[in-house]
């Protein structure tokens, strides 16, 4: 399912134009802001408590996942497991290089969340940048049924 949907927002990305051409610019392309009925998904690097997009190796920024409610009234999410969010990283050919869930155990029970009108849910965890020099893709996943998109954000690991 994750790879239909990563597929799918690939083919989007090209049919709207939305590729984003960095080598006259320098910059890397905006975060992904995922619009999901009445959420908001939202991925971010910090190191320090300051966002960045530049790292060298060794490294330790947190990785954060964001989601905003914007709804008039309560909500309720459902999850298939005890998996609430998960962090990807992703080198320049789309090829999954570390994944923080892999090697975890989470309990395989539904169970659900109640979410009030502006309620704000944040996830971290840390990351050391053991990667090569390049460009890079944060994936932050709500691990909720249905699953929405990912929040992407792009970010450098200097020479």
């Amino acid at each position: 399912m994750r790879i239909l949907l990563s597929t799918a927002m690939v083919v989007c990305g090209l049919l709207c134009g939305c590729e984003d051409d960095d080598s006259t610019t320098g910059t890397l392309p905006e975060e992904v802001l995922v619009q999901w009925g009445d959420f908001t998904i939202t991925a971010d690097l910090t190191l320090g408590g300051q966002s960045v997009q530049e790292f060298s190796e060794g490294q330790t920024p947190n990785l954060h996942l964001h989601v905003t409610y914007s709804g008039t009234s309560q909500t309720n999410v459902t999850y298939n497991d005890g998996s609430v969010y998960d962090f990807i990283i992703l080198n320049e050919e789309g090829m999954t290089i570390w994944r923080w869930s892999d090697g975890l155990g989470f309990t395989q029970a539904l169970w659900g969340m109640t979410i009030n009108t502006n309620d704000v849910l944040d996830y971290a965890e840390p990351w050391t940048v053991s990667v090569g020099s390049g460009t890079y893709e944060l994936r932050a996943i709500w691990s909720i049924w249905p699953e929405p998109p990912p929040a992407q954000i792009w970010f450098h690991v200097a020479p």
